[in-house]
């Protein structure tokens, strides 16, 4: 009797951003093929069956579970130098990615207010080669995840100063901002309260804003009864407007 085939596990996440490889029009067939593969091992299917389903010889099948039990999903699907490791995304591919996200995805063509995770990885692996970033055509969810973590940056929540005090960022009042969030909160969205004034700093040297943090908050320096009461000021302006904050 035939020792039973062993299998790689793949989270839904990683199921679904592989069987997107497997039907994207616009990526390299070998990133395609890898993506098979990966999928038919996670299914149960012996290396002889998943090459003569791929067209491709055994020692290539094997390859590609060996840089995925190695690195992942990315270190499979991809080319990169020494040892099959992939090579760091670069500065300019993460500012890349992060500018997108600070992007409105309704700005963009979509009918979304926020970005969900897997709309912006889509709208990302259909862009990147337009962008002159090939390789982020095939990022997965998780990479850009980290990415905008280590920026501080959360696309999914939209988040709004009772006040804003920023002389550099002066933007044009929306006038039905308040109407806007009341239906945010009718859907279900969290409404937190971040704070009463704004303030926004140039992140350098990688080029975009990013809301003061650390030693530049509004906090600094100030007693816990001034924050308190700071707290309570903007938790009156929303509770005016008929918004509930936590």
């Amino acid at each position: 009797m035939g020792r039973k085939a062993t299998t790689i596990t793949l989270t839904p996440e990683e199921r679904s951003y592989l069987e997107l490889q497997t039907r994207s029009r616009t990526i390299q067939a070998q990133t395609v093929c890898r993506a098979r593969i990966l999928l038919l091992k996670a299914d149960g299917e012996p290396i002889d069956v998943i090459a003569d389903k791929v067209g491709i010889n055994r020692c290539s099948v094997m390859l590609c579970l060996k840089k995925f039990k190695e690195g992942g999903i990315e270190n499979a699907l991809s080319d990169a130098p020494g040892r099959g490791r992939n090579p760091e995304i670069t500065d300019d591919e993460k500012t890349w990615i992060i500018n997108i996200a600070c992007q409105k995805p309704v700005d963009l063509g979509y009918s979304a207010e926020v970005w969900t995770r897997a709309l912006l990885t889509k709208h990302i692996h259909q862009f990147a080669e337009e962008a002159g970033h090939i390789r982020l055509s095939t990022i997965s969810q998780s990479k850009v995840r980290t990415i905008l973590e280590e920026a501080d940056i959360k696309p999914d929540k939209i988040t709004y100063y009772c006040e804003n005090r920023d002389p550099d960022f002066i933007a044009v009042a929306d006038e039905n901002f308040w109407e806007k969030a009341c239906e945010w909160q009718k859907k279900g969205w969290t409404i937190a309260l971040h704070g009463l004034h704004h303030e926004l700093h140039f992140h350098e040297p990688r080029g975009y804003y990013q809301l003061s943090h650390s030693s530049k908050t509004e906090w600094a320096g100030k007693s816990s009864t001034e924050q308190y009461e700071m707290l309570k000021q903007g938790y009156q302006i929303l509770k005016e407007h008929g918004l509930t904050p936590t």
